[in-house]
C-alpha cells in the first residue's frame, strides 16, 4: 500500500475515533435528561430562557438536522434543548399546549438517534416521553406522530406484532375524526402505516405488510410529492422505499432490487432516506454475493450522509461482513471505506 494511503486510512481513522468519543460524551448528557434521578442530573438547573417562538426554532432546527443525517450535530444540542423544553412547561400557562407538542417533538428526534445508535433501551425511554408530552397536549395529529416512534422502539425490542397492531390501531382511530383529514394529518397517519407495515414484516405477517404498504400509497395520494409535512417525510417515494425495505425483510432480494431501480434517487429529498435506500440495496446485493454493486451502493449511502455509515451498527455491520468476506478485487475498496467510517475489522 503507498504511504499516501496509509496516512489517509491513519487520519480517517482518528476522525472516526474522534467522533465516537464525542457521541459517547453527548450520550452520557442525554442520560442524564432521560434518566435524572439515575444519573444526579436535574431537569430545572438554571438555563439560558427559551421562549416558545425560540423553542419552535430550536425544535425545527433538530429536525430538520436530523433528516440531513447529520447526527452527531443534533445530538449535540439535545441535552440542553430537552432540560429548557422542560423548564418552559414549567414555567408556561397550563391552558397553552403548544410546549407540550413541541417536547414530543424533541423526545421524538431523540429517541430516533438512539435507535439509530442501536441504543433500544434508552431509545424506549425518549419514545414514552414524546407520546406523554403528545397526550398532554390533546392533539390526536400529535399523538399519531410519536406512536410512530414508539412503534419503532416497540418492534425493535422484539415486540414487532404489538407494534403493528398499535399503528393501525392508532391511525383508524385518527381517521374517524373527519375533521382532522388535512394534508398534514394523512402525511402523519401514512407515515405511522408505513412504520407499522415496517413492523409487520418484521413479525413475518407478510398480509399484513402488504396491506398497511397499500393503504400508505392510497394516502399518498393526497399529499404533495416534495411532502415533508409534520416532519414525517411523507409522498408516494417514500412508500416506495419501504416497498424495497419491506421486500428485503420478508427475505426478497431480487423484489428489493427490482423495486429499487424503479426509484428515481434524485426523487428522495431527505439525505437520511436516501442513504436507507442505499443501504437496503447493498444489504440485497451482499445477500445475492454481487460485491461490487454492494460496495457502489455503500459509497452512495456515505456520499448521501456520512454518519449513517459512521454511527449506525446495522450499517457498520454491512461495511464490516463486506470488508471481509467480498473477494481480493472488491475487498481494498471496502476495507478503505471501513477504515473512513472507524469500522474494525
Amino acid at each position: 500500500m503507498r504511504r499516501r494511503d496509509l496516512y489517509s486510512l491513519a487520519g480517517a481513522a482518528l476522525a472516526a475515533a474522534a467522533l465516537e468519543s464525542r457521541v459517547a460524551v453527548t450520550l452520557d448528557h442525554l442520560v442524564g435528561v432521560l434518566l435524572p434521578s439515575a444519573s444526579g442530573d436535574r431537569l430545572d438547573e438554571d438555563l439560558a430562557p427559551l421562549t416558545i417562538k425560540k423553542a419552535v426554532t430550536a425544535v425545527t432546527d433538530a429536525k430538520r438536522t436530523y433528516q440531513a443525517g447529520a447526527y452527531p450535530a443534533v445530538l449535540a444540542d439535545l441535552p440542553d434543548l430537552l432540560r429548557r423544553l422542560h423548564a418552559l412547561s414549567e414555567a408556561s400557562d397550563p391552558a397553552d399546549k403548544r410546549v407540550h407538542r413541541l417536547s414530543a417533538d424533541a423526545y421524538h428526534v431523540a429517541a430516533s438517534i438512539l435507535l439509530k445508535l442501536g441504543d433500544v433501551a434508552l431509545a424506549t425511554v425518549a419514545a414514552g416521553r414524546s407520546l406523554s408530552y403528545a397526550h398532554r397536549s390533546g392533539d390526536p395529529v400529535a399523538v399519531a406522530a410519536s406512536t410512530r416512534i414508539v412503534v419503532h422502539a416497540l418492534m425493535d425490542t422484539g415486540h414487532a406484532e404489538q407494534a403493528h397492531h398499535l399503528a393501525s390501531e392508532t391511525a383508524q382511530a385518527v381517521l374517524g375524526e373527519r375533521t382532522l383529514s388535512t394534508p398534514k394529518t394523512v402525511s402523519v397517519i401514512g407515515a405511522l402505516q408505513l412504520r407499522g407495515a415496517v413492523a409487520a414484516a418484521i413479525a413475518e405477517n407478510r398480509s399484513v405488510a402488504h396491506q398497511l404498504l397499500d393503504e400508505a400509497q392510497r394516502a399518498a395520494e393526497h399529499v404533495p410529492e416534495r411532502g415533508n409535512l409534520r416532519w414525517t417525510g411523507f409522498n408516494a417515494t417514500n412508500v416506495q422505499l419501504h416497498r424495497v425495505n419491506i421486500a428485503l425483510r420478508l427475505g426478497d432480494a431480487g423484489t428489493a432490487i427490482d423495486l429499487a431501480r424503479q426509484i428515481n434517487p434524485a426523487d428522495v429529498h431527505l439525505a437520511e432516506r436516501r442513504a436507507s435506500l442505499y443501504l437496503d440495496v447493498a444489504h440485497a446485493y451482499t445477500l445475492w454475493g454481487k460485491w461490487d454493486r454492494a460496495w457502489k451502493a455503500l459509497v452512495e449511502a456515505e456520499r448521501a450522509a456520512p454518519h449513517e455509515i459512521a454511527t449506525r451498527p446495522t450499517a457498520r455491520r454491512l461495511v464490516a461482513t463486506l470488508a471481509v468476506s467480498a473477494p481480493a478485487h472488491a475487498r481494498p475498496h471496502a476495507v478503505r471505506l471501513a477504515q473512513r467510517a472507524g469500522v474494525p475489522l
